[in-house]
């Protein structure tokens, strides 16, 4: 493949991960608030399964310089008896939202027992192990706090629009630990990172430990050192990030292989693929040289909206937010402007109003919404603020084309 289908390949599949999070976030939420969710009782690692979650982290931790690391105090059980997925998947969103949000230093997790109070409260059948997620990321406001664990709630709007993800992770969380009969909370400093406790209430498991202790009493470890361990035991487990590398085969390529003429030329198939539309669009540039302001802050659609723009034979400046989008129209000419609409800093319909009052009636371009609030309502919001079109996303080539 060239350098181009593999970004491009790359691209769908970071679209794709980031829809199936989405949709199995959703579908746990429906199934905790029907009543449905069902904790499963067998016995497990405790160190496995925290190897297993930061094996699924270590690519993105390691990509931002990050240290991942774990480690479980004297006491704490070798084997026991609960839902190991569910509580890899706790960990996994803790750590998960600790690595998107920490652009440098650690992350770590601990693990301890609470035995002391168990036995006062005649649980010691039950031992309570209490986690700890810390990191040393850009900490929480405490007016956020409390919202934290609702449902659809993240800390502000930006959040969603640059990491992702539907505010239900941590409402989740707080229901598999309660389905533990445990609690979860969070400490926070903002700029000096954030600490989620919680804890959970599980039998253990009798068995021979066969894991060796470090000489302060601990159990410790990062994630190269069980690379390959964790590497099986995750697939034992079913993990679906593992399975994704293993999912490469081309089938779309196959497919459209299959369906297309047999004619025994290669160059005959390839004319009979050719859509007559592209020699259109590729003097497009030539006939109609636009000057081109990109303002969108989405990475992906970025790359999509400049290729596009490439093949029909024109260059954009580009803009990552309703400001910069701003003080580009401020300082150059442009015919048009393809703005996106939800941005953070300064919104495109924030944007759109402040070049339409500032910038000299002769300078003044065209503006093209782009969002994917495609509702009548939301394309009349847009002309009110002095937009001239509207493209609905997910952005199809002949509606970018016909607008242009």
């Amino acid at each position: 493949m060239t350098d181009e289908q593999e970004e491009l390949i790359a691209g769908i599949r970071d679209c794709s991960e980031g829809l199936l999070l989405i949709v199995n976030d959703i579908l746990d939420f429906s199934r905790v608030e029907s009543g449905k969710l069902q904790l499963e009782d067998w016995p497990f690692s405790i160190e496995q399964c925290l190897q297993n979650a930061l094996y699924l982290l270590d690519i993105k931790a390691s990509q931002k310089g990050l240290s991942l690391t774990y480690e479980i105090a004297d006491g704490t059980p070798t084997m026991l008896l609960g839902d190991a997925n569910r509580i890899r998947q706790i960990i996994l969103n803790l750590a998960g939202n600790a690595v998107r949000f920490t652009d440098s230093g650690f992350i770590t997790i601990r693990v301890r027992t609470k035995t002391p109070e168990d036995e006062r409260r005649g649980l010691a059948a039950r031992r309570r192990l209490l986690f700890e997620v810390a990191d040393s990321g850009c900490g929480i406001p405490e007016s956020a706090i409390p919202r934290l664990f609702q449902s659809f709630s993240q800390v502000d709007n930006s959040i969603s629009r640059k990491y992702g993800g539907t505010g239900l992770g941590l409402a989740i969380c707080k229901s598999l630990v309660e389905m533990m009969h445990g609690q979860i909370w969070v400490e926070s400093e903002v700029g000096a990172g954030s600490t989620f406790f919680f804890t959970i209430r599980l039998a253990a498991f009798q068995t021979v430990p066969t894991t060796e202790r470090s000489p302060e009493g601990k159990r410790a470890g990062g994630v190269a050192s069980h690379r390959a361990s964790t590497a099986t035991a995750a697939l034992a487990h079913g993990s679906g990030s593992l399975s994704a590398d293993a999912a490469t085969t081309p089938a779309g390529s196959i497919a459209a292989a299959a369906a297309a003429p047999s004619t025994g030329d290669p160059a005959t198939a390839r004319a009979t693929m050719t859509d007559p539309r592209r020699e259109e669009r590729a003097k497009f540039g030539s006939r109609y040289p636009l000057r081109v302001l990109l303002a969108e802050d989405n990475q992906i659609n970025t790359k999509l909206c400049v290729r596009f723009l490439q093949r029909l034979g024109l260059t954009c400046d580009l803009a990552s937010n309703g400001l910069e989008a701003y003080q580009a129209a401020i300082t150059r000419d442009y015919d048009i402007i393809l703005m996106d609409v939800i941005m953070p800093s300064v919104s495109g319909l924030e944007a759109s109003q402040m070049i339409r009052a500032y910038v000299p009636p002769e300078r003044q371009p065209l503006i093209v919404a782009l969002t994917a609030n495609a509702l009548e309502m939301d394309r009349e919001k847009c002309f009110m603020s002095g937009m001239d079109a509207h493209v609905s996303k997910p952005i199809k080539a002949e509606n970018m084309f016909r607008v242009l």
